[in-house]
């Protein structure tokens, strides 16, 4: 594993850390004003101006439920494509307003919309060169609520992302899975 995959490794499971460490003060919370972490694992298709392959993506993200309808959340992510003689690593950080519909009492569509920021690098062995721009998503997605009182949820996420790096912009479609936890107490 690459360095720069550690770092990312390490990075997402500390921030993973760190988000689940303020489960217990936040237990305190009511549902509807309740906060929401949780983590997600899919493949990232590459702009074809940066990389012909699609890559493995992980990231973790935590929120806070305003309502039952409006959530922000923050997201950090990380994909790397392994090219020949290059690798591309692209890191994504948003806030993001998700959009909450309710079809059943353990189904809830959702559609969301991000601005953050992104980091492009190419590891070309010896040597690296990055650049970091804008970057901005819309995703739909859906969350299935299971567990004791339906608080875990199984989500499933496409999104498409546009980042402006080296003077130009790129598309990026994601597909992703994880799990999230909410946090406070169900009233």
């Amino acid at each position: 594993m690459r360095a720069r995959n550690r770092f990312a490794v390490a990075l997402l499971s500390g921030a993973a850390i760190v988000a689940l460490a303020f489960v217990t003060p936040l237990q305190a919370a009511s549902a509807e004003r309740a906060g929401e972490v949780g983590f997600d694992v899919g493949r990232t298709n590459f702009a074809s101006n940066v990389a012909d392959k699609s890559a493995a993506a992980f990231g973790v993200r935590g929120g806070y439920h305003f309502n039952n309808w409006f959530q922000l959340e923050g997201q950090l992510a990380s994909s790397t494509a392994d090219e020949q003689g290059a690798d591309a690593t692209l890191n994504t950080l948003f806030v993001n307003g998700v959009f909450n519909f309710k079809a059943r009492p353990t189904i809830r569509p959702y559609v969301l919309v991000g601005a953050g920021r992104a980091n492009l690098e190419f590891d070309l062995g010896p040597t690296s060169v990055d650049d970091n721009g804008d970057a901005f998503q819309v995703a739909a997605g859906s969350k299935f609520a299971f567990g004791q009182d339906s608080r875990m949820s199984a989500r499933v996420e496409a999104s498409r992302l546009r980042e402006r790096t080296f003077d130009a912009s790129s598309y990026y479609t994601n597909v992703m899975a994880g799990l999230t936890w909410k946090l406070g107490r169900k009233a």
